[in-house]
């Protein structure tokens, strides 16, 4: 099958982590699962995935925690033989209100330790990124007390519509949409 894409979501395993923000990828990764009818099927000591052979595109989430994100990401690219340009990485961005949705090719990690990861197992900064906005009106001023904390219940609605935002949008690099496109619609 030629030119496959990923599409993985960034996240921390086990149940003590499953609602809190830092799990935004996992989130996003579970409602295109469920928009598709899927479930990750497969399974190796660095991720689970699933390769939708129709759409030419696998669906991840690693097993390895957000901080070493990049060791399953770059074993995705070198087992399906995808081109860092051709992934797709989602994650929680803490600089970005709750309810934003931004998409890039390419940049830093700008202090995301996941990001850090991934670039440093790519060896490049040029691969496609959704970010999940993720900041409350939390006044802590500790970065891992903000992103560790869950979403609260006033905070719901905002989380919905963003999720529904983020499904839009990797429906349509599913779809063959270019980056620039999506980027002209849901980054304005």
């Amino acid at each position: 099958m030629d030119k496959l894409r990923l599409v993985v979501g960034l996240g921390n395993l086990g149940k003590q982590y499953a609602e809190t923000r830092h799990n935004a990828g996992f989130k996003v990764i579970d409602r295109l699962l469920s928009l598709y009818h899927v479930q990750l099927e497969e399974r190796n000591n660095l991720g689970e995935f699933i390769l939708l052979r129709k759409h030419k595109v696998v669906l991840a989430k690693p097993n390895t925690y957000m901080n070493h994100s990049g060791k399953f990401v770059k074993w995705a690219c070198q087992n399906w033989n995808i081109k860092p340009d051709k992934v797709m990485v989602v994650y929680d961005e803490l600089a970005f209100p709750l309810g934003t949705v931004r998409l890039k090719m390419q940049g830093s990690a700008n202090n995301h330790n996941g990001i850090k990861s991934v670039i440093a197992h790519l060896n490049t900064e040029h691969f496609n990124r959704l970010r999940f906005g993720i900041k409350s009106d939390n006044t802590s001023n500790i970065l891992h007390e903000v992103v560790m904390s869950e979403f609260t219940p006033a905070e719901r609605n905002l989380l919905e519509t963003a999720l529904t935002k983020a499904i839009e949008a990797l429906k349509g690099y599913i779809d063959g949409v270019t980056m620039l496109k999506l980027m002209e619609v849901f980054n304005a």
